[in-house]
């Protein structure tokens, strides 16, 4: 194994169904990790078909790599046959809703990106369950030494502006809390085409 791989993800960058390049650099992180399972859970998902919508970073390895799944909404219709139901969550009911669909402890990897309150659902999650791998959108319009978050208050909605989800630096505060760290966030300026961050569990990084 390459010791320095966490290095080449960025090179490593390519598109198959996700909005930016996450595919790419997600299925190089995983081919150098041993992983728990292969499960994955997103949210939240805004289409009626995997592949669908503003583009999934779960969609390659459902599609792809079969990897067992559930996708959550906020609106529309659930449609069991590809495991989507909609619900809106919150710290309050997330945990209950993980737990009806069967969602393993220690599932392989989750997707956050709720443009409000991602980092409020993310540390209650990561109370209970132990991903190998989680992404979350990050706010770039926020410098990197701040910690500022939306509020955890469900009556908030994010109004499609530039406040919106958390800094990059919130997310890196809750995720060391769990013990995992960042490997990889992306651009969206520049070739990635995203600003989703990535973060995995300590007890999987060898060397």
């Amino acid at each position: 194994m390459n010791k320095n791989w966490i290095k080449e993800i960025d090179k490593h960058e390519k598109k198959i169904h996700s909005q930016g390049k996450q595919d790419g650099a997600l299925e190089y992180i995983i081919s150098n990790l041993d992983i728990d399972n292969d499960f994955c859970v997103e949210f939240g998902h805004n289409s009626q078909r995997i592949a669908g919508g503003s583009g999934a970073n779960t969609a390659n390895l459902i599609i792809n790599h079969k990897w067992n799944h559930l996708l959550l909404g906020a609106g529309g219709k659930d449609a069991p046959s590809i495991n989507l139901y909609n619900h809106f969550l919150t710290t309050d009911n997330i945990c209950d809703i993980f737990k009806k669909y069967k969602v393993p402890k220690n599932l392989g990897y989750l997707s956050i990106d709720v443009d409000s309150t991602d980092l409020w659902l993310l540390d209650k999650l990561l109370e209970r369950y132990n991903p190998s791998i989680f992404s979350v959108e990050f706010n770039p319009n926020i410098p990197l030494s701040y910690a500022i978050t939306f509020p955890n208050n469900p009556k908030q909605r994010w109004q499609g502006d530039r406040v919106f989800g958390a800094s990059l630096r919130c997310f890196s505060i809750v995720a060391k809390k769990y013990d995992y760290s960042l490997i990889y966030a992306g651009n969206f300026r520049h070739s990635s085409r995203h600003h989703d961050a990535f973060f995995v569990r300590n007890d999987l990084m060898v060397d």
